[in-house]
């Protein structure tokens, strides 16, 4: 379905670097380095996004920890509109709820 569906974006405007890293042709250093801009509410925006999606991905791995620290980081970034305001709230509280062995 993504890759279906990836070929209708722009593989050289945002979000596509978010895209490509989920995909494994990006690394997490190039995806950071694809927050680049002039703007500093663009980059602010743009490391809020790579946050909560890392931590989505950090999730799937087992590394719950570390999902955490990348969704607090995105609650502290992101604009209250963003989804990923919300997405990066609710897998906050969901995470709280698990045991904590994982």
């Amino acid at each position: 379905m993504l890759l279906a569906d990836v070929g209708q974006l722009d593989k050289k405007k945002w979000p596509y670097p978010i895209v490509a890293y989920f995909l494994g042709s990006l690394s997490e250093s190039q995806l950071w380095a694809a927050t680049r801009s002039t703007d500093p509410q663009i980059r602010l925006n743009r490391t809020c996004e790579i946050h909560t999606y890392l931590g989505e991905i950090k999730i799937a791995r087992g590394q719950v920890a570390q999902a955490k620290v990348n969704f607090e980081h995105a609650l502290k970034e992101c604009p209250v509109s963003f989804t990923e305001t919300t997405l990066s709230k609710r897998e906050l509280d969901r995470l709280s709820q698990l045991p904590n062995r994982l």
